[in-house]
């Protein structure tokens, strides 16, 4: 595992950082073979270190978190937004480095992004459709990873991980198919633990309506065995089907 700081980053934080990625690993008793963990300084330095290689790779959607994870280059990287992490709880730290560990085990390869959508149009899928395949994707592999972490009995990091997220359930909007998808995508792990509070009573808005609705889609695609490619597909379908329902936010 390759470990690497960009900028000033305080030599405990960054031996916090492999403390939890090994103690993670030996904790699942499996790790991907090459690893690449970059702490970034500033938000600033991370964007524009993801931004140049995204550019250069051909990447069309560059996410902005605290902790991410991408294999862009063949092999796992996880990134970590040091000035968003220096004021959280060191738990939450450790949920968020132990979700996108994960998905270096899952989702380590350029497979992951081989994503066909059958059935589906630019058209279809409206304005912004690139980001829209993003997001769902994005939700089904979130799924994974929960559903990783549950099997391994990481139900700590599970919890830790939803004490963090649902702060931005309040103010999620469920407007159309993206506000439906980010939605989903924080509300994954109530798919498969008992989240507290649940999800529903977070939520506001069109989304306090609608989140019964989007929380069963993300059982139903949990239980499914398929590809990644068909369980996205399944996820869009039914996203949309909300989308066309005649039910008005107010």
């Amino acid at each position: 595992m390759f470990f690497e700081a960009r900028g000033r980053v305080p030599g405990d934080f960054l031996s916090f950082v492999e403390e939890v990625v090994s103690d993670f690993y030996n904790a699942v008793e499996t790790a991907p073979e090459i690893l690449e963990v970059y702490v970034f300084e500033s938000t600033w330095l991370k964007r524009r270190f993801l931004e140049d290689e995204a550019r250069e790779l051909g990447v069309l959607v560059v996410g902005d978190y605290p902790v991410s994870h991408d294999a862009w280059r063949g092999w796992p990287r996880i990134h970590l937004d040091y000035e968003k992490l220096k004021n959280l709880q060191p738990r939450t730290v450790r949920a968020l480095l132990a979700h996108e560990c994960a998905h270096a085990i899952l989702h380590g390869s350029l497979s992951s992004y081989l994503i066909r959508v059958e059935g589906w149009t630019e058209e279809e899928l409206g304005e912004g459709f690139i980001e829209g395949l993003y997001l769902a994707s994005t939700v089904v592999k979130d799924l994974e990873v929960s559903a990783f972490l549950k099997e391994r009995g990481l139900y700590d990091v599970l919890a830790d991980y939803y004490s963090y997220v649902r702060e931005e359930l309040a103010g999620t909007d469920c407007e159309g198919l993206h506000g439906l998808l980010d939605f989903a995508k924080l509300a994954t792990p109530c798919a498969l633990i008992d989240c507290d509070p649940p999800p529903c009573i977070l939520a506001r808005g069109c989304c306090a309506k609608r989140c019964e609705d989007i929380v069963e889609v993300l059982r139903e695609v949990s239980r499914l065995k398929t590809g990644l490619s068909e369980r996205v597909t399944f996820l869009l379908r039914r996203i949309k089907e909300l989308v066309g329902e005649e039910r008005v936010c107010l």
